[in-house]
């Protein structure tokens, strides 16, 4: 298979527990914290069902078709405020919920290079997830304390919930406009896409 169409086969095992995603960096953390991950990536999964696209929201495509699924399996969950490019999409499967058992009863997770592949599986597949995007933050927002604040500029991976890709792609003015003393009050929303700024 091509880039971008299950990750040409290829699955990662891990063990994936329901999270919240919330978007201070600090509360984020008990999700990859808990995965265990395994440094290899195991054999294709092989699947029954039919996957065509549908009509889907439109979000951006993986930055890198040739590197999906090929990045590690544990990720930060949520945070940062903003995004600079998206990885790959992933779709959990558990088998304890009736997903194809290939991984000796592990939790695993496809990865696809475009949104429409991701859902398609989700919505033909029983026991999964609704795709998740992996995204990398070049800078991002860290809010250690409700209010507060900071610009950190450290390259960070976590997974996404894919609704959080509306906000608009980081810019080089994003993060200073957003914490400028003359920002305006809801420059929350401006940030999250709910608001446009003046």
């Amino acid at each position: 298979m091509n880039g971008g169409t299950f990750a040409n086969g290829k699955v990662r095992i891990g063990h994936n527990p329901i999270g919240t995603d919330l978007d201070p960096v600090s509360e984020t953390e008990s999700r990859a914290s808990s995965r265990v991950r395994l440094d290899y990536l195991c054999h294709s999964l092989q699947r029954s069902a039919k996957i065509r696209p549908m009509n889907v929201p439109s979000y951006p495509d993986a930055a890198d078709a040739t590197l999906v699924g090929t990045y590690p399996a544990i990720a930060k969950t949520g945070g940062g405020f903003v995004w600079d490019e998206v990885l790959e999409y992933r779709v959990w499967c558990h088998p304890e919920r009736g997903a194809p058992d290939n991984e000796d009863g592990n939790d695993y997770y496809l990865a696809f290079a475009t949104y429409a592949e991701a859902e398609a599986f989700f919505q033909s597949t029983k026991g999964t997830e609704e795709p998740l995007a992996l995204i990398r933050q070049i800078e991002y927002i860290d809010e250690p304390e409700a209010g507060e604040y900071h610009h950190v500029k450290d390259q960070r991976i976590a997974e996404w919930p894919v609704e959080f890709l509306c906000r608009p792609r980081r810019t080089r003015n994003t993060i200073p406009d957003f914490l400028s003393p003359n920002a305006p009050e809801n420059r929350l929303d401006i940030l999250r896409g709910l608001a446009k700024q003046k």
